[in-house]
């Protein structure tokens, strides 16, 4: 029975999907003269894709996608020489195909030469994510290393973070980033240097620790000589959550409100219960009484 082009076409515009998808599915006995009559890389890797996806249907046009398309990726590898056009034919070649292995070699070896190349970080890091592509290439490796030893600020190693795609570069970077905001802590003077410090950290490191040790401090000794609310204010807005600091910067600002229109916005900060909302109620309600007291 012949497929209705028209109702596939409107089965593929209804539900999103590919005409070749709709024809799969249904069983189109003319899929394998379509996979001979497809002359490019796409329709022939958009018929192989189906037919991978649709396990339960007859194989061999699937199998006949693949070899056409192996050999017509093979053939553009030759004339290809920029890592970009490599890169695309390694993605539409066939999974554990000669040309996907063919790809993979030449992808390496282009970008290994534009590594030798490479000075600025930018550049390695689209070298790197270029070699991403490639499960445990050579090139990938090579362009961390490089990468990382052009890395001399906390800022960069961050965004080396960012773009790790393998757990042990993670591990690396987090390592070099530890041993740099400890270096870093040693000379940092000011909260907000210290607090700066203290969110580049990971967390359950021992740079993330140290910092919130020196914070802590740091945030301690100005509490002393804080004498209005916008200190008081900033001082807990730099403590680390959950930290002593936080608490006692908390408490200073409350001592320092002095009026129930100041403890009504500071109650709006804190209005989801425990113990701080009981306090400032608590003084609130002592400032009120005092205020009827006087009327009366």
């Amino acid at each position: 029975m012949a497929i209705n082009k028209k109702a596939v076409t409107e089965v593929a515009k209804l539900l999103g999907i590919r005409l070749s998808q709709v024809r799969a599915a249904l069983g189109d006995d003319n899929h394998i003269k379509l996979v001979q009559a497809a002359t490019t890389i796409e329709e022939l890797g958009e018929l192989y894709h189906v037919h991978t996806h649709y396990r339960h249907l007859d194989a061999r046009p699937g199998k006949l996608a693949g070899q056409r398309l192996n050999l017509l990726v093979l053939a553009k590898l030759k004339k290809a020489s920029s890592i970009r056009r490599v890169r695309e034919l390694y993605s539409a070649a066939p999974q554990h195909s000669k040309s996907g292995w063919q790809a993979s070699r030449k992808l390496n070896t282009l970008i290994l030469f534009e590594l030798e190349k490479a000075a600025t970080v930018q550049r390695i890091r689209e070298l790197h994510y270029a070699a991403g592509i490639i499960p445990h290439s050579k090139a990938r490796q090579l362009a961390f290393r490089k990468w990382l030893g052009l890395c001399t600020t906390i800022q960069q190693l961050g965004g080396m973070v960012e773009a790790a795609l393998e757990r042990k570069e993670t591990q690396r970077v987090l390592r070099y980033l530890n041993s740099l905001i400890l270096a870093e802590l040693k000379k940092a003077a000011t909260i907000q240097q210290v607090s700066e410090l203290f969110k580049a950290a990971t967390d359950g490191s021992e740079a993330k620790q140290r910092a919130k040790e020196k914070l802590n401090s740091l945030i301690l000794a100005e509490l002393k000589k804080a004498s209005s609310i916008a200190q008081a204010i900033n001082l807990h807005h730099a403590a680390p959550y959950g930290s002593k600091s936080k608490w006692l910067a908390f408490r200073k600002w409350l001592s320092l409100c002095t009026t129930v229109e100041q403890l009504a916005s500071l109650h709006v900060r804190f209005s989801s219960g425990g113990a701080a909302e009981r306090m400032v109620i608590s003084k609130m309600y002592k400032l009120c009484c005092a205020a009827a007291a006087s009327a009366g």
